[in-house]
Parts: structure tokens; C-alpha cells; sequence
């Protein structure tokens, strides 16, 4: 029995890549906790092997969930395209992973056979869900898809890192006929959705961390290794994207319109007559709402979580 409890009857399954960058693990937080979705199943994505086939990423992600109380979220290893930069290595134990030897191909087929839908938020390159929309049995019908990834800003050339790391992925998803829902960079990276030293949600997790909280001691050791290697290298704060995308399946913070999306081979998304109907987000994000809303799910798994 684990201490959070899932009733909702939409079933999740999360394609994360935690261990780098801080959002992922604020997503995970807002799965485990949510009510109106029940998650089925955590795959990981950008996987960095150990010389035993091992994925830390998908350990990590298990000593997370296990810290959030939801040990019953099963974890499987997703695709590796040797580009992950894993910066929590801590003390990580590949015996810690279950089911590692479970395809989660077969495990996405087992809920499509169960659930009348099946919703499936990508938060990290599109490798493993590209897998899943290629398989024989993948009806588009029965899946919705979230994805975080692609820019639209006509001036901004540079393709973004969720399309760029596996453009056919990206091109094999936008062509698989699912209901999908792409929350753009555009949309995510703006100043509300910036964690720094001083953001009134780092000094919320902070003080949940002293207080003996596993997941939020985890949290800021993840902030403090991501700033001290990435941010100082490239000079730049986490941004809560994968955060906010996961906002998108509860709440109205993140508008959409009906666009034709292609993804070019150079890992560019534009607008095109040529591409596929794909729901985009809006630029314009009610950022303070979001930041509330997230404020108030931590303090929530803050009292139901033992220290």
C-alpha cells in the first residue's frame, strides 16, 4: 500500500530522462500526486548505460518514485542514444531496478488492451515513444499523446533538444495518426518557469529538504550538480518545461491551436500545409498560476510523505 492513491480511471504512462535537469523530477512529482490520472508506467529516455546494459537513468528515476511513495509505478529501461549527460550518479544501485527485463513495448500494449485510452506525456527525446507508435498493434485511436519539444519563433534556427536528439523519432510520432499535443519551447521557456538561488519555489523545496524529505534532499542535490556543471558551462537557471507540460493534462494553463506541424530532417518544426494536425501550445502562459499550482502539489506531497 503505498501513500498516495491513484483513483483516476486515465491511465499515464511518463517518458522522462530524471538525473540532468531539475523539471523532470518536478514532473514526476505532479504525476504521482495527480488525481485525475493514474500513473501506469515510467520509461526511460536518453538512457546513459553502465558496461552491464544497466540504465541509470531508469534506476534513478526508480529511487525517485520510491521516494514519492510509489513504489507500485513500475520503471522501464527506454532507449539509449549516448547523449545523455547523467549528472546524479549518488548512490545508485542497479539491483535497486525492477523489471528492467520487461519490454515496455509489452507493457504500453497491456494497458492500449485495458483502457479505452491511454495518454502518454513525453518529456525527453522521442526515441521510445517513436518504438511504441511503430509497433504493429499502436492504434492511433487509442492514444493520446503529450510531448514537450520544438520551437516555432521564425528567428530562432536552432532545432530544440527534444526533436534534435532523434528527428526521425520526432517525424515517426507527428506521422503516427495519434491525438497529439506538442507544448513548444515557446511556451515553456519564459522567466516564471525559471528556477534560480532566489526562486520562491527553490527556497519552498530547499527548506522541505532540511525538514528530512528523500525526495526533496534529491531534488536540490540534482539543482546544485545541474548548476554546477551545465549552468555554469552554458551560464544559464533550470526551467520548469517538463513541469508545465505535465500542467497541461490538468489544468488551462497552457492554450492550444490546431496547426500543421512538420518536422524537417534538419530537426526543425515549422508550420507547412505538408505536415500533420497536431494540437500546439500557445506562447502566452498564465506563468503565475502554474507556479501556485505547483507550490501547492508540493506542500501536498510534503504531508503525505514520512521523512
Amino acid at each position: 500500500m503505498t501513500s498516495i492513491q491513484q483513483q483516476s480511471i486515465c491511465p499515464l504512462v511518463i517518458v522522462t530522462d530524471p538525473g540532468e535537469d531539475v523539471d523532470d523530477t518536478f514532473a514526476l512529482m505532479l504525476a504521482a500526486t495527480s488525481k485525475q490520472y493514474s500513473l501506469k508506467a515510467v520509461i526511460s529516455a536518453n538512457e546513459d548505460l553502465t558496461e552491464q546494459g544497466i540504465g541509470r537513468v531508469a534506476c534513478y528515476a526508480r529511487k525517485l518514485l520510491d521516494a514519492m511513495g510509489r513504489s507500485d509505478v513500475p520503471v522501464y529501461q527506454g532507449e539509449s542514444l549516448g547523449k545523455h549527460h547523467f549528472l546524479c550518479n549518488g548512490d545508485l544501485n542497479p539491483e535497486d531496478i525492477q523489471k528492467l527485463d520487461i519490454d515496455y513495448l509489452d507493457a504500453v500494449n497491456c494497458l492500449a488492451d485495458t483502457y479505452p485510452k491511454v495518454y502518454i506525456l513525453g518529456i525527453a527525446a522521442m526515441s521510445s515513444v517513436a518504438y511504441i507508435t511503430r509497433a504493429k498493434w499502436f492504434d492511433p485511436n487509442k492514444f493520446v499523446i503529450y510531448q514537450m519539444g520544438g520551437n516555432l519563433i521564425p528567428d530562432v534556427q536552432k532545432p530544440e533538444y527534444n526533436i534534435k536528439c532523434d528527428i526521425k523519432a520526432a517525424q515517426d510520432v507527428f506521422h503516427s495518426g495519434a491525438d497529439i499535443h506538442l507544448i513548444t519551447s515557446d511556451s515553456t521557456f519564459q522567466e516564471p518557469m525559471m528556477v534560480s538561488d532566489e526562486s520562491e519555489i527553490f527556497k519552498q523545496v530547499s527548506s522541505l529538504a532540511k525538514q528530512g524529505k528523500r525526495v526533496f534532499k534529491l531534488l536540490t542535490q540534482n539543482y546544485h550538480a545541474f548548476r554546477e556543471s551545465i549552468g555554469k558551462r552554458w551560464g544559464y537557471f533550470p526551467f520548469l518545461s517538463d513541469a508545465l507540460a505535465f500542467s497541461a493534462l490538468e489544468k488551462d494553463f497552457v492554450h492550444f491551436s490546431t496547426r500543421k506541424i512538420e518536422v524537417l530532417d534538419t530537426g526543425r518544426t515549422v508550420s507547412s500545409e505538408k505536415g500533420s494536425k497536431v494540437h500546439v501550445s500557445e506562447s502566452v502562459v498564465d506563468g503565475e498560476k502554474f507556479m501556485t499550482y505547483l507550490e501547492e502539489r508540493l506542500t501536498f506531497l510534503d504531508s503525505v510523505l514520512p521523512s
